[in-house]
């Protein structure tokens, strides 16, 4: 159904002509009032109105009064398909630089033959009785009951000024699935180019209609997303590679690209393509790069944020570009199809830590939904860009890595860096949201598959955080090295002499294990060593004095202090950490600094005990410190406020 609206052309005195929309394929025209010839720029229709009809210019002056009224409405309809001041009308004075360059010549004495027909096509099919009269002039809107002939969907019109702006309201509810059903991949520029892919797919068995789509967008500059509007393969094909090419060149190598296809279509003549062939910094800026409607600024992807000076991306947003994409994963368990289960038992996936985390993940889906599991593998480091300047120059990164059914663990889709930033920043912000992200895969999300064009529901645990030693210290805040610090997950007091095996008991291990391959070992304790055992019950573990400034006393009121942590020891035993350990150690200390009973030396005496670095203990302190102060002024004004009570009491008597 095709709707027309007629106007007056009455109120464009001062134009001459009026814009037209095909209402096929949404191209705009501009129509003359008075041959009726149609022109696709509206400099050469303002060209022909002053050369062909120089003797007509001076009709409709009865109507002067309304030209102010109805100058701003003119100017709406001749840019209903308006831009961001990137237009091709206005993006070079040269005709060869124009959208339609091969169209028009520049003394409009000819119309390419294809838009001349697309032309005639249109007065052939409403007639021109009924289309052009004396007193009306013509203007083919979309209106939102427009669809195509041929369409099943019917597709809406969206504000042409908004181009990412999408309307879900008129998709057909026979298809399995909408446009609507696309919303939750992130942003709506990735949901148009993954529903493009779908209706390609399943309606017209083509393929990488996406990327056609973005590349139709970018040459007829409208948001429509139908399957009929899509570039053909080899045009798409040539818009990317040529964005690939100038965002991989600096300025200069731009210059000479396009001083080559400069060169290379005038020797040609003519290219044969549908698309228009930026040539210059202008024109590219608007087609490939930078314009709203521009290859590049419309691809999927996954929004970039900041957190606390990180650049960061979401890792939900992650996973479901990469199923919408057709990435394969290689899952744990999924459904076969049949109603049935399938299970992966091998490598990874069958390790007794993967059946731990499998059955925790089962236990979240309470409502027994058909899911596919699967893991990932958190990875996190710091690196020298420059060795000038090392400590501004180091790189923190975080990176997650999804299993490949390949087995390829070097697969640049299954290893994506989500967060950047300095080395020497804080990073509990970035961790905490990406823990916060973690929760989320858990727990289970929806996912459109490209590979099979349906939705389905995912859930990825975390197997393990792979982080070498100073980076796993630096993420738990745990003391890296130092007295206290010098195993991991141990707050202890290495004594070198004491924890390896002595000669006595060093023998009769060695002749266990000789005469007992694959049986358990049972050495007694000598009570010399420790045999290597960080808990073992010997002695020797008590050896290891307690350092200088440990404290001896404490507030009457204090918390209760950490195992193996009270205050007068004179040995300390070895403690595997825990966040609730240390959590105790901390309220304990800073209870003892608020009550002024440790000064800072004691503070840090006792928290490197705890395996807890300095930068801690000096947060510990300057915190405690100022809610002292806090405390010690509001304690001075309740006395004040209790003395002027009492004198106040002593005059009434």
């Amino acid at each position: 159904m095709v709707a027309l609206r007629f106007i007056d052309k009455s109120l464009f005195p001062d134009q001459h002509f009026s814009p037209i929309q095909c209402c096929h394929c949404s191209t705009k025209y501009f129509h003359c009032h008075y041959c009726h010839k149609s022109h696709t720029r509206k400099r050469n229709a303002r060209t022909h109105s002053l050369s062909k009809h120089s003797d007509q210019l001076n009709i409709n002056t009865d109507v002067d009064d309304h030209v102010g009224d109805q100058s701003a409405l003119a100017d709406d309809l001749s840019n209903q398909n308006g831009d961001d001041g990137s237009n091709y009308d206005d993006l070079d004075g040269d005709s060869n630089n124009s959208m339609f360059s091969d169209v028009v010549n520049d003394d409009d004495s000819a119309v390419h033959d294809k838009e001349q027909r697309h032309v005639n096509e249109i007065s052939d099919e409403f007639g021109d009785n009924t289309l052009y009269n004396n007193q009306f002039v013509d203007e083919l809107v979309l209106l939102e009951d427009f669809s195509v002939e041929h369409s099943i969907i019917n597709y809406p019109t969206v504000d042409v000024g908004s181009p990412l702006t999408l309307d879900f309201s008129s998709c057909d509810k026979a298809m399995d699935l909408s446009l609507s059903s696309f919303k939750e991949i992130i942003n709506e520029s990735s949901s148009a180019y993954f529903w493009q892919n779908y209706i390609c797919e399943t309606k017209s068995n083509v393929r990488l209609g996406g990327i056609r789509g973005i590349a139709w967008r970018t040459l007829y500059r409208q948001t429509l997303y139908g399957f009929e509007h899509v570039t053909s393969l080899r045009d798409a094909r040539l818009l990317t590679n040529m964005t690939d090419h100038l965002l991989n060149n600096s300025v200069a190598q731009r210059e000479t690209f396009f001083d080559i296809l400069d060169d290379v279509i005038e020797r040609s003549g003519s290219i044969d393509a549908d698309v228009h062939i930026p040539l210059n910094k202008k024109t590219s800026d608007a087609i490939l790069l930078e314009g709203k409607f521009s290859l590049f600024k419309n691809l999927p992807h996954v929004d970039v944020g900041v957190i606390d000076g990180h650049a960061c991306i979401s890792l939900v947003g992650l996973v479901r570009h990469l199923c919408a994409h057709g990435i394969p994963l290689a899952f744990t368990e999924e459904p076969d199809g049949r109603g049935g289960i399938s299970r992966n038992n091998c490598g990874v996936h069958g390790c007794k830590a993967m059946n731990e985390l499998l059955m925790k993940m089962k236990n979240r889906n309470v409502d027994l939904i058909p899911t596919s599991y699967t893991f990932m593998l958190p990875w996190s480091d710091g690196f020298i860009r420059s060795y000038v300047c090392q400590r501004d120059n180091n790189v923190w990164i975080l990176t997650i890595t999804f299993p490949n059914p390949n087995g390829n663990a070097t697969s640049k889709f299954h290893t994506h860096c989500v967060a950047v930033g300095k080395a020497s920043s804080n990073h509990t912000a970035v961790i905490d949201y990406f823990l916060s992200e973690f929760e989320t895969l858990m727990s289970g999300i929806n996912v459109y598959c490209g590979m099979t064009c349906k939705f389905k529901r995912i859930q990825i645990g975390v197997l393990a955080y792979i982080a070498d030693r100073p980076e796993r210290s630096s993420l738990l805040h745990i003391l890296h090295l130092g007295t206290y610090g010098k195993r991991s997950l141990w707050c202890a007091n290495i004594d070198q002499v004491k924890l390896p095996y002595c000669q006595s008991c060093f023998d009769q291990e060695v002749n266990c294990l000789l005469e007992r391959q694959n049986g358990p070992l049972d050495l007694s304790n000598c009570g010399r060593c420790c045999q290597w055992n960080m808990e073992s019950s010997s002695p020797a573990l008590r050896k290891k004095p307690s350092p200088e400034n440990y404290p001896t006393t404490c507030d009457v009121a204090s918390p209760v202090p950490p195992v193996e942590r009270a205050v007068g020891l004179r040995f300390l035993k070895p403690v595997r950490l825990n966040f609730s350990w240390m959590v105790s150690a901390l309220r304990f200390a800073s209870h003892n600094v608020q009550t002024k009973r440790w000064n800072k030396k004691t503070l840090q005496a006792y928290l490197n005990c705890c395996a807890i670095p300095d930068k801690i203990v000096n947060m510990v302190w300057t915190k405690c410190q100022s809610d002292a102060t806090a405390l010690e002024v509001r304690s001075n004004y309740q006395e004040d406020d209790n003395e002027i009570g009492s004198e106040s009491n002593i005059d009434e008597s």
